[in-house]
This record gives structure tokens, sequence and C-alpha cells, in this order.
């Protein structure tokens, strides 16, 4: 993805300096972009709240139809907050860039309690569905930055995710259906959990990313991939279920953008054509991260008994699982060491516990 990235970036002539180099001297500015909540926390940034949704006849009235239609599936259709015009999409865009892109880099990956958007553009839906073009997005961002209306690692990061994985995406897609639908690389084969369309769980993290899809039908990118995506990965979920629940649930979902964003990053379901390795996390990403935990049944600093965060166990038990696979990767084969290296009694505990969990979801 780097290398289509910076090809882009040459080609279009975006975020580059007239002697042809990367704006600022480098192409990626993301170890500016992972600010954890402890830091939200101490310098509070303020987050602005987003405009009311304008109430159009012709969207209520669809909205009773698909209530009357299907009045068993999670959210409500009224609620819809996201503009759905071409005009509406521009003030949204517009709005976008002039409150929340100065400092949606740092906070991108942070993750706050009771917080569904942060500064987030929520501008993929509106791509998908044809309401915006990723230039005019792309542009916008970089005029900000040339105004001097936002900084660099908050540009780059936003024209990143567009110009690098939308694109990205796409091409792979393109490149690898219909197969790659039934990729399934590590042979998982757990049905959904209960509380997959509920969020009645006690993970916090979990429930909060699942309450907010349900209710907004929109979670940001590490909602998506390192606490809902982590736990179903780490869960051993069967790829086709995961992919159906991401494709319900979200307002970008088509299906271009999810079977390459959940079998390929969130699964390594293709063994590891699209990533290098699996986005395994234990409970202290999450704790860093976000501030669930303060108000979660669970310990993350708990590593056994009843109180102990479940991602601890998930996480050793599937490195304990494919260390065959993951023992000579280069990114993640020292976890396949650590694991290895644990008394086998420990070994034994850590698979039971997974499991007892597992068995109770």
């Amino acid at each position: 993805m780097e290398t289509h990235y910076r090809r882009l970036r040459t080609e279009r002539n975006i975020l580059m300096t007239p002697q042809g180099q990367p704006e600022g001297g480098d192409w990626n500015l993301d170890d500016q972009n992972r600010r954890t909540f402890r830091e939200f926390a101490k310098e509070k940034p303020k987050v602005p709240p987003l405009p009311p949704p304008v109430k159009d006849p012709i969207v209520q009235e669809v909205a009773a139809d698909v209530s009357k239609l299907f009045p068993q599936h999670p959210g409500q259709a009224a609620n819809l907050w996201v503009p759905t015009t071409r005009e509406g999409a521009l003030d949204w865009l517009k709005l976008f860039l002039r409150q929340r892109l100065e400092k949606f880099g740092p906070w991108e990956d942070t993750m706050v309690d009771g917080e569904t958007i942060l500064f987030h553009s929520v501008l993929s839906p509106l791509l998908n569905l044809g309401l915006l073009t990723p230039l005019e997005c792309i542009q916008g961002a970089e005029k900000a930055y040339r105004d001097g209306k936002a900084p660099l690692n908050s540009v780059e990061g936003f024209i990143r995710q567009i110009l690098g994985w939308r694109e990205f995406i796409h091409g792979i897609y393109w490149l690898k259906m219909p197969e790659y639908r039934e990729v399934n690389f590590l042979g998982a084969d757990r049905p959904l959990p209960k509380w997959a369309y509920t969020g009645e769980t006690e993970m916090r993290c979990v429930s909060q990313a699942i309450h907010g899809a349900v209710d907004h039908a929109y979670n940001h990118h590490i909602q998506r991939l390192m606490v809902l995506g982590n736990y179903f990965l780490l869960g051993g979920y069967e790829p086709k279920a995961v992919l159906r629940w991401y494709t319900e649930m979200y307002l970008d979902a088509y299906d271009w953008v999810m079977v390459p964003n959940v079998l390929g990053m969130i699964l390594f379901a293709d063994g590891g054509f699209f990533a290098t390795k699996p986005y395994a996390a234990g409970a202290a990403y999450q704790d860093k991260m976000g501030n669930h935990c303060a108000s979660c049944r669970f310990d993350p600093k708990k590593k056994d008994g009843p109180d102990a965060c479940p991602f601890h166990s998930l996480y050793w038990n599937f490195f304990g699982q494919h260390a065959k696979l993951f023992g000579k990767n280069p990114r993640i084969g020292m976890m396949v060491k650590i694991w290895e290296k644990k008394p086998s009694a420990e070994q034994k505990e850590i698979r039971q516990r997974a499991q007892r969990f597992l068995d109770a979801q």
C-alpha cells in the first residue's frame, strides 16, 4: 500500500514540493498520529458537535418503509444523521475541514467512552454513495494545509486514508475477486456471539463499539479494526459471518470496501496477501488508546482470575493455536517465542480460560 500511495501522490502532485519531494520531507507521519487517551485526558481537546440532521420528507418516508418492512433489524432508520444530497455532502465536508481536520491526526487512533465520532470526518458514506469525489476531499484538505489552517500530520493522515487505503482496497477487490470471498487461512469456524447485534457484553470497549454501530451505523477505524476486529480475529469467528456483520452494520458498507478490509486486514483470512501480519492486540492496547477499561467490569492489568480482561487469554491463546503459522513471521514471531517459553501449566490455563469465555458468548 505504501508504494501505491507514494506513486499516486507523485503522479497527482498531492502534498509535494516543487522539487518533487514529499511536503515536510516524510511520506508518512503516522508516528505523530498515535496519541493515547491519557494524553487526550490531559490536553482535553474540545470535540465540536455534529450539525443536526436535516429533516428531509423523502428520507422520513423511506425510513418509515424500512421500519415497517424490517422491524427486527438493529438501529432506527428514522435516526439517519448524515446528509443525503450533494449540497448537504459538500457542506459536511466544509464543516470537517473547518472544525475537525486540525485535530484529526493526533487523535485518530484514540477511543473515548461515549464518543463515536471525535475528530473523524465521516466522509466514507458520502464518498461511497457518490455524493463526494475522493479528489475534492483530498484537495480540500491540502488547501487547508497550504492556507495554514491544519497541520501537516493531520492532513497527510487524512489524505492517506483516501488516496492510500481507499484506492488500494478498491484495487485489491478487483484483483482478487470472486475467489477472495472464500478465503479462510486460519480455519476459523466459530459462529457470531449472541450479543453481536445488541452489544450486551461485559467487555466495555466491545459493547461501546457495537452500540455505536447500532445507534449510528458507524465506528471509526480503530474501533472496527482493533476492538471489534481484534475480538473476532482472536476468537476465531467464521469469516463469512463476520463479513456479513460488517456489511449489515455500517453506513459505508459496500462489497468492494468490506471484502478486502474484513477478510484481509481484520481476519488475516487471506494468509497475508493483504497484510504482513494479523492485527492482534491484548488488553494493554485497549487500556492505552481508550478509557473504556475504567468503567469495565474486567481489569486490563489482571492476567488471570474472574476479573482479568478476556483479551489477555484470547491474545495468547491465538498465538498458541497458530504458533506454526506465525513462528517465522518477522513482525510477530517474537510473540510465538514468548508463548513457547511459558510453562505448560500456564499455557493450559490460558487455553482453558479462553475457551470458557468464548463458549459463554
